[in-house]
């Protein structure tokens, strides 16, 4: 919670010199919760949290998806636009640990398992449309 205030504030100060703000108001990579800015995905099982909202299609950073009650879910990080490394977290089954997934540019799995670990090529969390 510390270092997301600190990018925060670093990023207000900041915002006329290196673009942050709207570009990149909170860094996925480091928040531990939704931010204010986490899109609502409805499903008849589920809502989720999508952060960031949306995403260009050459995007490299991270992006994470939470349950409706905060629970992380997933944490994905993308380069150039191509998922290459996934974390499934189970809320269910939290004594397996984390699920990691390591994905090449040429979106084939590299490690993990692929039972869980595919379906992340075109990442369609951050591609439907807006409301």
């Amino acid at each position: 919670m510390i270092r997301l205030r600190a990018l925060l504030i670093f990023c207000t100060v900041i915002i006329g010199v290196i673009g942050c703000g709207k570009d990149a108001p909170i860094d996925a990579c480091v928040a531990d919760k939704p931010p204010e800015g986490a899109r609502k995905i409805e499903t008849r099982a589920i809502d989720f949290l999508v952060y960031p909202a949306h995403i260009p299609d050459k995007y490299s950073g991270c992006g994470k998806i939470w349950s409706e009650d905060g629970y992380l879910l997933f944490f994905i990080k993308f380069a150039d636009g191509i998922v290459r490394y996934v974390e499934v977290h189970d809320p269910d089954n939290e004594r397996n640990g984390v699920i990691k997934c390591e994905i090449d540019a040429q979106k084939k799995l590299l490690s993990g398992p692929a039972e869980q670990c595919s379906g992340f090529e075109n990442y369609p969390m951050w591609h439907e449309p807006q409301r």
